[in-house]
């Protein structure tokens, strides 16, 4: 088990290793430009070699970058699909550099007015995952998030992220993370022990828990299955801290990286979530994790 965040970026890449210190982070998420904008740059060959041996350095691992907010790969518009690989092309190049372990990536929804099949986005998604692997031309894993269901967003099921695996040329390249709190809304009752079996059964089945790299750890600010994304601080929403009791100590989970992406980034919130979820932990798990800080 090794625990952490999504760290911002703002200032550089030694203020990002700074602030992942600072969260006691054993593992780390990270954006590679502004998430709301379609440029970035890429990571200097030397700022990125630096960044690689500082992480090695600090034993913080795995690490992920989450795709640009702005793609949409299920979009009916092609001028928004076409630019929604460019730039997941670029996010996997720039991942790369970073040594980072995968992308994480929204698959978005058909624009409103306009909207299509399930099985019609399902294809849609594949063929943008495929075009971006290609253009990319690194190993870096894809990773597949999980919605809330909002709207007429895909991956709301697991049944749906299997299809798309299954539909994808570049399957072997495919994995998927999962989100707490996106997975509580849909309807998923991961706050219950029979509630997360059954789920992560029917997950097994939909693309195999051997394809599960990452969990996204946030408590939903919204009620269970509302088909809303809010995602709030751990053990103060409706999953709850009994909930997360059942989440980080589930035998088919607790192997997994742990990265909370929870409201208000701020260094004391953090360490609020961080001590919150670590008292989750049963203490027979807790020896391999960093020492918690004080408040």
């Amino acid at each position: 088990m090794r625990i952490g965040f999504h760290v911002p970026t703002q200032g550089g890449w030694s203020k990002t290793l700074q602030r992942a210190r600072e969260r006691r982070c054993e593992t780390l998420q990270i954006f590679v430009g502004a998430p709301v904008q379609w440029k970035s740059a890429q990571p200097r060959t030397e700022e990125a070699a630096a960044w690689r041996e500082a992480i090695a350095r600090s034993d913080t691992r795995p690490v992920f970058v989450h795709a640009n907010y702005l793609l949409n790969l299920a979009s009916t518009d092609g001028t928004l699909w076409r630019r929604s690989i460019r730039r997941l092309a670029r996010d996997l190049r720039h991942a790369a550099l970073l040594g980072a372990a995968g992308v994480v990536t929204h698959l978005g929804s058909p624009k409103a007015g306009n909207e299509r099949t399930p099985g019609w986005c399902i294809d849609r998604i594949a063929a943008a995952a495929d075009a971006a692997l290609e253009a990319a031309e690194v190993e870096v894993e894809l990773l597949l998030e999980n919605s809330a269901g909002m709207g007429s967003a895909i991956g709301s099921r697991y049944a749906q992220i299997g299809d798309i695996i299954a539909a994808a040329r570049h399957s072997g390249r495919l994995a998927v993370c999962l989100d707490s709190a996106h997975s509580f809304a849909a309807g998923y009752a991961w706050h219950r022990p029979e509630g997360l079996d059954a789920a992560l059964d029917e997950a097994d089945r939909a693309f195999g828990l051997q394809r599960l790299r990452l969990l996204h750890i946030n408590d939903s600010r919204v009620p269970f299955a509302s088909g809303v994304d809010r995602h709030w601080h751990i053990g103060r929403g409706y999953i709850g801290t009994a909930g997360f009791r059942v989440i980080v100590n589930h035998p088919r989970l607790r192997h997994l990286p742990m990265v909370m992406e929870t409201p208000e980034a701020s260094l004391e919130a953090d360490l609020r979530n961080l001590r919150a979820l670590r008292r989750c932990i049963d203490p027979q798990h807790r020896t391999t994790l960093r020492p918690a800080p004080r408040p």
